[in-house]
């Protein structure tokens, strides 16, 4: 592209970074105020001020970049068109006529960014994907595009009425460089391969946007997420791959995209990677076995259906396993912060880590691991397994015969007093820690519950008797204390009332 004028220029931007004002500098370094017509408009788009004049005669597009080292602006690009709708297909038959313009470094042989030139003039900046290189050879530009072992090309032509390139040929495998007329010249009369280039840009609308990259759409795209919570959501069957920490392109398996401004990714039906950063993410894996961290901020991560590894990381974190019956078993871990897991259907792990985590097995044998912080936990269905960890903590086993773990603190072993919820084995009752045993059916008495002493083999210390907690109407074992012939209190929570069952 040409350098047409050696003068500079300084712009003035307000709050939204729209150009109020122009002032011309000379060689000299002086300095002469530039109206704004009302034909011309400026933009600042990727970094460059695109200034676009229209009038009767057609419209004039000039680019400007900014010197780091002056902060002055200086003319990079110019071109023209006439006003007529020549910006549709170019008659070369295997390229797509689609026009650009190149920005070139100073020697003009290196790319160094490009543009596409729509019908009505208006400038659109494309990316350059680290899979694409550009090589500049007389009057064309050449775009290679490596992509899963396959090399693709196109051929831009310079168009010397316009200074734009038209795409006028393209194809696959190794391309002769030395041959591009001959090449072009055959691209004319021949229909043998069409690329399919499905690089999109999206931009958001100032508002919570969803972006979808449709199934088989390998192109590589940029989602420009902005203002608002956005997301992209991914179908199909292949496998994803997303880490939003990533401010370069990346092969997410649906092709090189770049993501700017995006908190929410959602997956397709492929064994999914996706990894959020420091704001409040989305993640959501669908089926398939999946892996999904949410690193710092208040996370909301989905396994759904299959194998999936949740991960939480700092902040308040929700995360969830799959919600039907096909949905497998999950491993979750809430990291940092007060966090909330559910772990749906499957036999799940849950760990909680540190502060006070709430966690719900539902349908499954769970096993959970408050570790540390004031935990809750509610296993529901089946028989599951429970450590409270360190903390004052919450455990109800559910439906089912559950096998509960207090830890340190002062911990209370709930149960619905109903016969599916089954008798509960507690590893540690301490009622010196402060442990006490809570009965759901509120008109209970104590009278009506009575202790038996028992030795159980390999339940817990040798000669040591396990205690039984016996709810004499119906006759069931609520609980069963490990060692609890060691206890000198068995306290039993009714209400708002608590009872020692030994007194």
């Amino acid at each position: 592209m040409s350098q047409e004028s050696e003068d500079h220029y300084i712009f003035t931007f307000d709050a939204n970074n729209a150009i109020t004002a122009v002032i011309e500098v000379d060689a000299f370094g002086n300095e002469e105020n530039d109206p704004i017509g009302a034909d011309e408009t400026y933009e600042l788009i990727e970094g460059r001020v695109v200034k676009t004049e229209t009038d009767e005669d057609g419209t004039e597009t000039t680019v400007y970049e900014q010197d780091p080292d002056t902060g002055l602006w200086s003319e990079v690009s110019d071109s023209e068109t006439d006003g007529e709708d020549d910006a549709a297909e170019s008659g070369y038959g295997m390229g797509d006529g689609d026009r650009y313009m190149f920005t070139f470094d100073d020697t003009g042989t290196t790319v160094l960014g490009l543009s596409e030139v729509h019908d009505d003039g208006s400038i659109e900046p494309e990316w350059i994907s680290p899979n694409e290189t550009y090589q500049v050879s007389g009057d064309y530009v050449v775009e290679i595009e490596t992509d899963h072992s396959t090399q693709e090309w196109t051929i831009f032509q310079l168009e010397a009425e316009t200074g734009y390139y038209v795409g006028v040929a393209e194809g696959y495998g190794a391309l002769d460089m030395t041959a591009l007329d001959d090449i072009v010249a055959a691209a004319a009369t021949s229909t043998d391969y069409q690329r399919d280039d499905n690089d999109d840009y999206y931009e958001d609308s100032g508002d919570d946007d969803e972006f979808h990259g449709e199934d088989g759409d390998d192109g590589d795209d940029y989602y420009h997420g902005g203002e608002g919570q956005d997301g992209v959501t991914y179908v199909g069957t292949t496998n994803t791959q997303v880490d939003l920490r990533l401010t370069e392109a990346q092969n997410t398996g649906h092709g090189y995209d770049l993501f700017d401004g995006i908190e929410d990714i959602e997956s397709g039906e492929g064994d999914d990677h996706l990894e959020g950063n420091e704001q409040h993410n989305h993640l959501r894996g669908n089926s398939g076995s999946d892996y999904l961290s949410g690193w710092e901020g208040d996370d909301s991560l989905e396994g759904g259906e299959g194998h999936d590894t949740l991960s939480g990381g700092d902040g308040n974190d929700s995360l969830s396993g799959g919600d039907t019956e096909t949905d497998l078993s999950d491993n979750m871990y809430g990291g940092a912060g007060n966090d909330t897991m559910d772990g749906g259907y499957g036999n799940d792990a849950m760990y909680g880590g540190l502060d006070d985590d709430d966690m719900i097995g539902w349908f499954g044998a769970d096993t959970m691991a408050g570790n540390e912080g004031h935990d809750h936990m509610n296993g529901h269905a089946l028989s599951d397994q429970m450590f409270g960890g360190d903390g004052d903590d919450f455990l109800n086993g559910g439906y089912g015969h559950d096998r509960l773990n207090g830890g340190a603190g002062a911990d209370q072993f709930f149960h619905l007093g109903v016969e599916g919820h089954g008798s509960d084995w507690i590893q540690d009752y301490n009622a010196a820690e402060g442990d006490v045993l809570v009965f759901g059916n509120t008109e209970a008495t104590a009278d009506q519950f009575q202790v038996n002493f028992v030795e159980t083999p390999f339940a817990g210390q040798a000669d040591v008797e396990e205690a039984f907690v016996i709810y004499r109407p119906t006759g069931q074992i609520m609980w069963a204390l490990i060692d609890g012939a060691e206890q000198e209190q068995i306290n039993l929570m009714i209400g708002s009332e608590t009872f020692d069952l030994l007194a």
